[in-house]
C-alpha cells in the first residue's frame, strides 16, 4: 500500500504533504520493518535472555495496536494534519515495545548480554531516527533523519540478529562448525556507521 500510494504520488494523482523519501523511509523504516522485528523480537527476545515468553497483554495494545492505528494513519499522510499524528503513535509503539525488550533485558541474569544489548541500542537510535522525522516536518533534517533510521536502527538491527542467528543455525546443520565470534565486529561496523 506505501509503494502504491508512492507511485501515485510520483503520478501527480495525489498530493504529498512530504518529499517521497520521507513518506517512503519513514514508512518502510518504521511501520512495515518494525512490524518483522516486533513479531520476530518477541520470541527471539526470551530466549537469548533465558526468560519466559512475554504475556500477549505486554505487547498486543502498546506495541502491535498502535502501530497498526499508526501505520494505517501514516498511509493518509499525504493529508497534512493526520501525519504528525500518526508518527506520534508510532512512536508510543515503538517506545512500548522497546520498554518490553528493555524489561526482559534487565531482568535477565544470563552472563553475555552483548548481542542484545546492541539491539536495544539499535532501537535507541530508531527512537532518535523518528524524532528527526519528526522535527523535519519543521526544520530541515530529513536527510540526517533517513540516515540514522536506515544506517543506525534498520541495518545495526537486522546485523546483530543475522550475525547471532546465522552461526548458530551453521551451528546446527554442519557437523563440528565452531561458531567464532570476534569481540570487537559490532564495535568497528558500529564506528563505520
Amino acid at each position: 500500500v506505501f509503494i502504491a500510494l508512492l507511485g501515485l504520488g510520483y503520478k501527480g494523482i495525489l498530493s504529498l504533504h512530504v518529499s517521497p523519501s520521507f513518506y517512503h523511509g519513514y514508512g518502510m523504516a518504521f511501520v512495515v520493518f518494525t512490524q518483522f522485528f516486533v513479531g520476530f523480537l518477541l520470541t527471539t527476545f526470551p530466549r537469548y535472555l533465558a526468560r519466559p515468553s512475554v504475556e500477549k497483554r505486554a505487547y498486543i495494545l502498546p506495541a502491535f495496536g498502535l502501530n497498526l492505528g499508526g501505520g494505517l494513519l501514516v498511509l493518509a499522510g499525504f493529508i497534512p494534519q493526520i501525519l504528525g499524528f500518526a508518527m506520534l503513535l508510532v512512536l508510543a509503539s515503538f517506545s512500548a515495545l522497546f520498554f518490553v525488550l528493555f524489561k526482559m533485558w534487565r531482568d535477565s541474569k544470563v552472563a553475555n548480554k552483548s548481542d542484545t544489548t546492541w539491539i536495544l541500542g539499535g532501537f535507541i537510535l530508531g527512537v532518535l531516527g523518528q524524532v528527526l522525522f519528526l522535527a523535519s516536518l519543521f526544520i530541515h533534517v530529513e536527510n540526517l533523519a533517513l540516515h540514522v533510521s536506515f544506517y543506525l536502527y534498520l541495518f545495526l538491527v537486522v546485523l546483530v540478529v543475522s550475525q547471532k542467528m546465522i552461526p548458530f543455525f551453521a551451528s546446527n546443520q554442519i557437523q563440528g562448525y565452531v561458531i567464532r565470534k570476534s569481540k570487537y565486529f559490532l564495535h568497528c561496523v558500529f564506528a563505520g556507521l
